[in-house]
């Protein structure tokens, strides 16, 4: 049996199988990074047993985040290269104790130097300076666009202001008698 449908009802029914099929249209809110089951679970005993959480950074771009002990102030990675593991290379993430190790690199990322290259390149991004960098654009672009209309309208809302004023002044009868009309 064929059913005779209106071209209506059967979008309408397409529109109801489509929706089924792709879901929700609402835009899901992007979801914080979490650390991997594996790497989160049991972190508070690794911790107290000395071991550091390590993100290592490979040559291919990847990267790869596992725990390692700290011994004797180094931590030895699975291709048995050793870093240095003081508190200057050692960061915090989420109360867990951190240190991102470069592979092509014989030191780990250190936040000390990393501050001084960028303050020597002139690449820093204090707020302040941003904030300033950003006005003086605004301001740069508001002169050229404005030019000479912008100035010529402020002269002429003045204009305005001072005839009505002197209208007002004019049709009490101050100004007559201030200079010595009738």
């Amino acid at each position: 049996m064929v059913e005779d449908v209106g071209l209506r009802e059967l979008i309408a029914r397409n529109n109801e199988l489509l929706e089924k099929v792709t879901g929700d249209k609402k835009k899901r809110r992007q979801k914080d990074f979490k650390l991997p089951f594996t790497k989160a679970f049991g972190s508070p005993g690794k911790i107290k047993r000395g071991n550091c959480l390590v993100l290592s950074v490979l040559n291919n771009g990847s990267a790869d985040i596992n725990w390692f002990p700290i011994v004797d102030g180094m931590i030895t990675l699975k291709n048995g290269l050793g870093y240095p593991a003081g508190s200057k290379y050692i960061l915090n993430y989420k109360n867990k104790p951190l240190m991102i190790i470069p592979e092509w690199n014989e030191r780990p990322f250190n936040r000390f130097n990393d501050f001084n290259n960028a303050l020597k390149n002139g690449e820093l991004s204090y707020p302040q300076r941003v904030m300033g960098e950003l006005a003086e654009r605004k301001a740069l672009k508001m002169d050229q666009k404005k030019g000479l209309g912008g100035k010529l309208w402020i002269f002429v809302i003045i204009g305005i202001i001072v005839l009505v004023l002197a209208y007002i002044l004019i049709s009490k009868g101050s100004l007559n008698t201030m200079f010595g009309g009738g």
